[in-house]
């Protein structure tokens, strides 16, 4: 088994994978989606409220690497009260940078190193793709 790499993991990354934010289940989401990464093991359930169009609150659990909670709850954070377009654009711009097409959203900046690895790209994505899933209904 090989170690990751250390720049794989800036200081903000670790502190929401070790100390994440918005953790739990919402008791009456308006909207909700699963999102899972077969190879790995890790899963994403995010459940929002939307009120006026903007999101008012979020929640979700997630299981895995320290990279796909730390996207979780880092994405959490910056969707936070926004209108749900600016989410879904934070979701769809993280996407792109993480596949080499755009700029990293500088609220998710810390997930930039994971674009870098291959193998932990969906990983830094998953949380984006369940929050995508989720505004889609």
């Amino acid at each position: 088994m090989t170690q990751d790499p250390p720049e794989l993991y800036p200081p903000e990354l670790l502190e929401h994978g070790r100390h994440p934010r918005n953790v739990g289940r919402l008791a009456e989401p308006t909207h909700s989606a699963r999102c899972t990464n077969p190879l790995c093991g890790d899963r994403i359930t995010l459940d929002l409220v939307v009120q006026d169009q903007v999101v008012a609150k979020v929640g979700y659990e997630a299981r895995g690497c320290t990279v796909a909670v730390a996207a979780a709850s880092l994405l959490s954070e910056a969707v936070l009260g926004r209108p749900v377009a600016e989410a879904q654009a934070l979701a769809a711009g993280l996407q792109a940078a993480v596949r080499g097409e755009a700029e990293t959203p500088e609220a998710l900046l810390p997930l930039t190193a994971a674009a870098r690895f291959p193998a932990r790209r969906r990983c830094a994505t998953l949380a984006a793709e369940a929050l995508e899933k989720a505004l889609q209904r």
